[in-house]
């Protein structure tokens, strides 16, 4: 399977995990069922994993739907000028 790398220094992951999960909306604590506050039990690099292909398959279905609509404009203006109508 293909992968997709990113690479960060060494001496800088923490501090680009940090900005961007921040950035992202993660949350050092989280509310469980109960309603108490938690450490959240995602870490923010998993967080930021998550929310990259979250948002990469959000891109992809775009670009499926505009492509589908694409696909049906044309063909009703086909089926349009097959009509006739003059």
């Amino acid at each position: 399977m293909a992968q997709i790398v990113i690479t960060i220094p060494d001496e800088k992951v923490q501090e680009a995990l940090l900005r961007v999960s921040t950035s992202m909306g993660y949350a050092d604590n989280i509310l469980d069922e109960n309603g108490n506050s938690i450490p959240n039990p995602q870490t923010r690099a998993q967080f930021v994993k998550s929310e990259i292909i979250r948002h990469l398959k959000r891109l992809a279905k775009n670009a499926i739907q505009a492509e589908a609509e694409q696909g049906l404009s044309t063909q009703a203006d086909t089926d349009t000028d097959a009509l006739g109508i003059s």
